[in-house]
């Protein structure tokens, strides 16, 4: 249901329809993602079987995680001595064809099963802290593809061997689409939310960030815990470990980069120098993250085949981090251009809301600080106004904190900033205004219950009806919906819901060819949340089936 601008081929088109005259089975191709790495993530291979059964499925089929390509370890490590336990490739993928066979019969299937075939492999001793860890890591590439999608053909995109700038530079990564845009913001369209001050429950890049992070975190958390691997099982685990160590690597470069990216793509809209300032270190981190990453490919992969992607029979990762590097180009030359503005220009990233009882630092970015001085003026709620002189805090920033002590919860926070010299004289959010800042630590959205319709089919529209409620009061309320089926530019609607009586109502226009709906709700914080929810595991939308026509 995510894909919305690749086409109808990429659809079922329209195979759901009634009057029907065969039974659906559904295709996953695995290969699309996953073509070297080791893959296991129990819950996502649950998810997928059961989603399944949509349009009255009866099954699926799958293509194996190495379709594509050769099943000769010569042809892909530098010594293939070193995987002694896989006489061809698809053996080394045993866990993968294990899980997905037991699973697609009982998505219930506990992980205890899985977990004893890891320690008959790797010892009683260590099996289920590496199964574990392959649960960790698998986590890593499906979180990039699901917020960073160059596409959905695995001849469109390799997220384990490129570095997602869609064949451009550094701006080019933050134009780039998450796969399913009703669950993900891409990194353009969070910053444009945040300058318009629009909220959303969709999840952010920095949340991507934080995932990934995690993933990484406790990858690297369990690979220095387990020590006691069985001697039989001790290649197979050193093969295991070093492409976790590179799923780390990638992941974390991905996060460092989206930090960065967020942070570029407010410069480029607000004309906020301090955002430029802010990028550079999640840039470096980045880069150096993808180096190392290369160094440890080139230590264990020889030179790759990968005519689908890629386009070349010698990829390495040390050749795609090139690209990488281009991005501290980028920055190097937009802060040339920055040094050569002789003019006042400046920016800022107006904040409409703060935590209570931390300190706030305001910044006003400036093309260079050389000859320009700031002052903040503030207040809390209705007390004296104070006067600060914000100081040089890098090539392009001046900044000024706020201290804690005086900012209480539910309280309010008035502020001005006035940037002078270079002849000229800006002030944020404009000369007479002031930015009025909600000071709270409410940081839940609205409760939401949502009622489902009955008998849809056959009509051309439902009513949908949702109890909504939140401690601080309700701002919005929005029903999300997107007819049926995916492809061709069929994108998501959103329609204002009315509050009748103690509910919100709105309606749900109907095909017989069904739709997908949710509910979302703001609060007077701007705390956003849906129904369902967009992050965890369950559809984070609902569903209406095609029906039978006449």
């Amino acid at each position: 249901h995510a894909i919305q601008d690749w086409g109808h081929a990429y659809s079922y088109q329209t195979y759901l329809n009634h009057p029907r005259y065969w039974q659906v089975i559904w295709q996953i191709r695995c290969n699309g993602t996953h073509r070297l790495f080791r893959w296991g993530d129990d819950e996502f291979m649950r998810q997928t079987v059961r989603s399944c059964y949509f349009g009255d499925g009866i099954g699926f089929t799958m293509e194996p995680i190495t379709a594509y390509y050769s099943q000769l370890p010569e042809q892909y490590f530098l010594r293939p001595e070193d995987v002694p336990f896989a006489d061809y490739i698809f053996e080394r993928h045993w866990n993968w064809y294990l899980m997905w066979g037991r699973l697609a019969y009982d998505p219930d299937t506990p992980d205890d099963v899985f977990v004893h075939q890891f320690r008959r492999h790797f010892g009683d001793a260590e099996g289920e802290r590496v199964y574990r860890l392959l649960q960790a890591s698998s986590r890593i590439i499906p979180t990039i593809y699901q917020s960073h999608c160059l596409s959905a053909d695995h001849r469109g995109m390799a997220p384990e061997f490129e570095c997602g700038n869609a064949g451009g530079d550094l701006f080019k990564f933050t134009r780039v689409y998450p796969v399913d845009r009703y669950r993900h913001y891409s990194i353009d369209g969070y910053a444009d939310s945040l300058l318009r001050n629009w909220q959303s429950a969709r999840i952010t890049p920095l949340e991507v960030a934080d995932a990934l992070d995690a993933a990484a975190t406790e990858c690297d958390t369990l690979m220095a815990a387990i020590t006691r691997v069985s001697a039989e099982g001790g290649a197979e685990y050193r093969d295991l470990a070093s492409d976790a160590q590179m799923l780390v690597a990638l992941g974390r470069y991905y996060a460092e980069k989206m930090r960065g990216g967020t942070a570029l793509a407010l410069y480029r809209r607000s004309g906020d120098y301090s955002c430029l300032d802010a990028a550079r270190p999640h840039i470096e981190n980045a880069v150096r993250h993808w180096d190392r990453l290369a160094t440890i490919g080139e230590g264990k992969y020889q030179p790759l085949l990968d005519k689908l992607r890629m386009h070349t029979e010698t990829f390495t990762w040390r050749a795609e981090g090139r690209k990488v590097h281009d991005d501290l180009a980028l920055l190097d030359r937009l802060e040339a251009e920055a040094a050569a503005v002789e003019d006042l220009r400046t920016g800022h990233v107006l904040v409409h809301r703060v935590r209570p009882g931390q300190p706030v630092v305001l910044r006003a970015g400036v093309s260079s600080v050389d000859g320009v001085t700031a002052t903040l003026r503030y207040r809390i709620d209705k007390a004296e106004w104070q006067t600060v002189l914000m100081s040089p805090a890098g090539p392009h920033t001046l900044a000024a904190t706020i201290p804690a002590g005086g900012l209480r919860d539910a309280s309010l926070l008035t502020y001005q900033i006035q940037v002078v010299g270079r002849g000229g004289r800006v002030t944020f959010p404009s000369p007479g205004a002031r930015q009025k800042v909600a000071i709270t630590s409410d940081e839940r959205g609205p409760s939401i219950r949502v009622r489902k319709p009955k008998d849809p089919e056959g009509k051309e529209s439902v009513r949908i009806e949702a109890t909504v409620s939140d401690r601080s009061g309700v701002a919005e309320v929005r029903l999300l919906h997107k007819v049926m089926p995916t492809g061709n530019g069929r994108d998501w609607q959103t329609t204002p819901m009315s509050k009748i009586g103690g509910r919100y109502v709105g309606d749900l226009p109907l095909t017989p060819e069904g739709a997908l709906y949710g509910v979302e709700a703001i609060d007077r914080y701007g705390n956003a949340s849906r129904y369902p929810a967009p992050r965890g595991t369950p559809p984070p939308y609902l569903a209406i089936d095609p029906w039978l026509t006449e």
